[in-house]
């Protein structure tokens, strides 16, 4: 009897195991579903309303993200490495020191959008709208920004070096002290750009627009420029690509020696 009673115990616990086995699918797809339910139900407030945790669930079961809609979200330091937020809408949304490190963005609109402090290294950003965005302090590096559009955004001491911004779109941007070195930037425009004290060096630009950009203190040391007008450019001890120290537009009695970019806290 009790040998019986062991065995019958054994099999029931097998049972068990394979129950839970098979129904493992079943309670996967019900997360998935609490978790859909959280981040659709917050649409449209602007607090966290449990989105952070629910995207960050999702994206560790590698749930395609594909068309999030989250305008004007709080997603302050939200965790989706490698997540696919393709043709995402995020606007005005605020992702704040966020890792988004090797995300696909390609298409999305963070338009206006927070993203101070954040991590976007190697990140695809193809065709993304970040027009007025925040982007200071950001790590772009190694991210690919081709046909980007960053018109206005605010790129103070960003990190863009090695980054692909073939074509991207930067009227007005300000790369006050931003790190570009070996940056890619074929038929960029950066026309009206504030380039103030950044670094250049090793970048990569054939038939990029600079017109009226503010290069002061700008490093460009081996520099590759085809095709570059710099005509219209401010130049005042720039470093241009032969090393040699330009002071085209420096005011009377400030060409004289280099200068660092001053200390951060104001845009010149």
């Amino acid at each position: 009897m009790f040998q019986a009673l062991e065995l019958a115990g054994k099999a029931s616990v097998v049972v068990a195991l394979v129950v839970w086995v098979m129904e493992a699918d079943s309670r996967r797809q019900q997360k998935h579903y609490q978790a859909w339910t959280m981040v659709n139900l917050a649409r449209g407030g602007s607090g966290d309303g449990g989105r952070i945790s629910a995207l960050e669930n999702l994206n560790r079961d590698r749930v395609s993200l594909i068309g999030l809609s989250a305008p004007n979200a709080t997603l302050v330091g939200v965790q989706l490495r490698n997540a696919d937020l393709r043709n995402a809408d995020l606007r005005e949304a605020d992702l704040s020191e966020s890792n988004l490190r090797v995300a696909l963005l390609s298409n999305a609109n963070l338009s206006g959008a927070r993203l101070n402090g954040a991590n976007l290294s190697n990140a695809n950003l193809i065709k993304a709208k970040l027009s007025g965005a925040n982007l200071r302090n950001v790590n772009l590096s190694e991210a690919i920004l081709r046909w980007t559009d960053l018109d206005d955004a605010s790129l103070i001491m960003a990190d863009l070096s090695g980054a692909e911004l073939r074509e991207a779109m930067l009227i007005k941007a300000d790369l006050y002290a931003a790190d570009l070195s070996k940056a890619i930037l074929i038929r960029a425009d950066l026309s009206g750009a504030n380039l103030y004290g950044a670094n250049m060096s090793g970048a990569y630009l054939h038939e990029t627009n600079l017109r009226g950009a503010n290069l002061l203190s700008a490093d460009m040391t081996q520099a590759y420029l085809s095709g570059v007008d710099l005509s219209e450019a401010k130049l005042c001890r720039t470093v241009l690509p032969d090393g040699q120290w330009s002071n085209r537009d420096c005011p009377e009695g400030d060409d004289q020696t280099p200068s660092v970019p001053p200390p951060a806290g104001s845009t010149p």
